[in-house]
């Protein structure tokens, strides 16, 4: 039936309800299925006919028990294949570093924008009758078609507004929940799990929680919405953002694991306004899209916001300073992996970095020495001698400072440093001999620190 939430389950059961000769109706997005009783005098068959179209008219596929498990799985066979090629093709802007909404976060915002595009169609069957209700409010015999358009506007604005707030605030949870890098990464991997559930249940794959009515959660959203409903478009806009729905819920789960209040926020508004044009389009003039099609697109949104948990997945794994997948892995997505090639030495005698390869330390009274300039979506593998204090100092240009990059973090060193334009000088005493991860604050730019023997050949000169 193409029910996600809890919100389609009680959709669902209102539709089934408003048919004459229906006493009963009881919706299950887990097992996708609707159960109904009938008054004694009412035609099974007639009363039936009249619940399928109700519950179709409501935004949702409706069937005879018979005849679902009859109907092939093509549908969802193609909208998963859609998923697929879109976070393939996002995969592919990621690695190439052709996104650039903003460094390091180009192909991770396109995503949400266009997850929120597909999540559309789901909004229009939730939300498409509040949508209409706004513009067709406007839209009397006495008002101007323009006067329409712009209550809808005014509306979409409003669902913009809320959700971004909310990011914000969830984003902000984020950070205050952060204990250092593996508290943030405890934080994202929570995160990472709950979009991944969410999205396979979004794309059909997995059934949904059952219901529990009657929360306070639920008791609450509904007075809000019902006192928004009287303060115009804009309000009703805002209090959207109060829905239960599935794909709204992913986003703001990847909004927790940004871990700022910025970073939600901006998640946020990608994903929202990836929404509004069929959300605005539906409420200014009705939707000219089959339901078959919408429910199409929903799924394979779900294949997005999968996409998008496997992604937060890998930057946790990189916060908790894990080992780096293999450059193929689709855990690598979202984030940068460092230059790993090792025929670099270290710096010149008048102290510029060297550009390429691994930034090698080299001896100096005491301590050694690394040094690189920071670029705009990668980290400098470095590698430095066992035993001996390091004195690892990053060059970073402002121009090349961006939101991403703009902090290391060494969790198996429990190090965290903020870069600034100049020099940024990072001491720490490497133990023994290994391989130490190391990324962005978001784990979406990673490298690596190679700690090996003092006597190693590929260490610089002393000086």
């Amino acid at each position: 039936m193409g029910m996600t939430c809890v919100s389609c389950e009680k959709r669902v059961e209102t539709a089934a309800l408003a048919v004459a000769g229906v006493s009963f109706a009881k919706a299950e997005a887990a097992r996708n299925r609707l159960t109904i009783g009938l008054i004694p005098a009412a035609s099974q068959e007639a009363v039936v006919e009249q619940v399928a179209a109700a519950v179709t008219a409501a935004g949702y596929e409706a069937s005879s028990a018979d005849k679902a498990r009859s109907l092939p799985g093509r549908d969802t066979v193609l909208a998963i294949a859609i998923g697929t090629g879109l976070a393939a093709a996002f995969f592919a802007l990621d690695r190439s570093g052709l996104a650039t909404f903003a460094p390091g976060r180009g192909a991770t915002a396109a995503a949400l924008a266009a997850s929120g595009i597909l999540a559309s169609f789901h909004c229009v069957s939730m939300c498409g009758g509040i949508a209409l209700s706004q513009a067709l409010r406007a839209g009397s015999a006495t008002v101007s078609r323009w006067a329409s358009l712009k209550s809808s506007i005014i509306y979409n604005v409003g669902r913009i507004s809320g959700y971004t707030a909310i990011g914000a605030l969830v984003g902000s949870l984020g950070s205050v929940l952060d204990l250092g890098p593996r508290g943030r990464a405890a934080v994202m991997f929570i995160a990472a799990a709950f979009m991944a559930v969410m999205g396979l249940r979004l794309a059909g794959l997995m059934p949904a929680p059952r219901r529990r009515d009657g929360s306070v959660l639920t008791r609450i959203r509904d007075a809000v919405g019902s006192r928004a409903a009287g303060l115009g478009p804009f309000a009703v806009g805002l209090a959207n953002a109060l829905m239960p729905c599935g794909p709204l819920q992913a986003a703001q789960a990847f909004a927790l694991a940004s871990g700022s209040a910025v970073g939600g926020a901006l998640a946020m508004f990608a994903f929202s306004a990836g929404t509004v044009p069929l959300m605005l389009a539906f409420g200014a003039g009705g939707s000219l899209l089959s339901r078959r099609f919408r429910s199409m697109a929903a799924r394979a949104g779900g294949v997005l916001v999968l996409f998008l948990g496997v992604a937060s997945f890998g930057r946790a794994w990189a916060l908790a300073g894990l080992g780096i997948p293999g450059s193929g892995s689709p855990i690598t997505l979202a984030g940068t992996a460092g230059t790993v090639a090792t025929a670099a030495a270290g710096p010149t005698p008048s102290g510029t970095p060297p550009t390429g390869g691994a930034a090698v330390a080299a001896a100096r009274d005491g301590y050694q020495e690394v040094v690189f300039a920071l670029a705009p979506r990668a980290y400098r593998k470095i590698v430095v001698a066992a035993g001996v204090p390091v004195k690892w100092t990053i060059r970073a240009a402002a121009k090349d400072i961006n939101g991403c990059n703009n902090a290391i973090v060494v969790p198996a060193y429990d190090l965290v440093k903020d870069l600034v334009p100049g020099d940024n000088v990072i001491e720490f005493l490497p133990d023994r001999p290994g391989t130490i991860q190391y990324s962005c604050w978001m784990g979406m730019i990673r490298s690596t620190i190679e700690v090996v023997a003092p006597d190693d050949p590929r260490l610089g000169p002393a000086s």
